[in-house]
């Protein structure tokens, strides 16, 4: 498993659905644009301030969040691909636990 540190988090991007459950077709050329999925899977304590307080983190272990495919950094740990995002660049929580 691979630890965040600071105002980071890690998470394992999801699948994209090809066919949403609503019927609605999301065609290839699609795929490349947009907001990305992936769920936490390392949250850091928070970046330390000036005056010796921590960042609130906002996100848990678990939360489905969304955020755009410029916003991480794929990262290779034993065998797992993982994208590396600063918090401030999560556009969204999808579903929390």
């Amino acid at each position: 498993m691979i630890r965040a540190l600071g105002s980071n988090i890690f998470v394992i991007e999801k699948e994209r659905e090809s066919v949403l459950s609503s019927g609605i077709i999301i065609p290839d050329t699609a795929e490349d644009a947009g907001a990305r999925l992936g769920e936490v899977v390392s949250v850091g304590p928070g970046q330390i301030q000036d005056d010796g307080t921590r960042d609130h983190m906002l996100l848990k272990v678990g939360d489905i969040v969304a955020y755009g495919s410029w916003a991480g950094k794929e990262v290779k740990h034993q065998e797992q691909t993982y994208v590396h995002i600063p918090q401030d660049n999560i556009i969204g929580v999808v579903r929390t636990v």
